[in-house]
């Protein structure tokens, strides 16, 4: 986290009760989304410990507990302060999924970092097994 979520490959978040799944495409990425804190936080990971809500038209994401080697490929290492807000809505006329994601580590960045984007519908898309670099 955060670069899991910056793929130009399909998604989905599967409802799975007490929790939701983000899956996708990219590296078979599967994020679970606690709906409340686990009594017990598991130890820090790469994608961390996500903890979803809705409010109003939106899934808010907030993720803490990261231990991954940077912000991705190319950016810097993150500290153990970092955390990860994202943002989900669904646009007006029902075909993309915009998102929202603002990063802050107060020990590596000046100011929190955000950005954003779409994740655009298609018909028929389905998520395959990732394949990396196979003809």
């Amino acid at each position: 986290m955060p670069f899991a979520m910056m793929s130009p490959y399909p998604i989905e978040i599967i409802d799975a009760g007490e929790r939701m799944v983000i899956r996708g495409e990219a590296y078979d990425l599967e994020r679970v989304i606690y709906r409340q804190p686990p009594a017990t936080a598991p130890s820090a990971s790469p994608l961390g410990l996500s903890v979803g809500r809705i409010s109003g038209d939106e899934l808010i994401v907030e993720t803490t507990g990261i231990d991954y080697h940077s912000f991705g490929d190319r950016g810097p290492a993150q500290s153990e302060r970092s955390s990860v807000v994202e943002r989900f809505r669904l646009s007006a006329d029902g075909l993309a999924l915009e998102y929202d994601i603002t990063v802050t580590d107060p020990v590596i960045l000046a100011e929190p970092w955000s950005w954003g984007g779409s994740f655009i519908y298609r018909a028929g898309a389905e998520l395959k097994k990732w394949n990396c670099g196979a003809e």
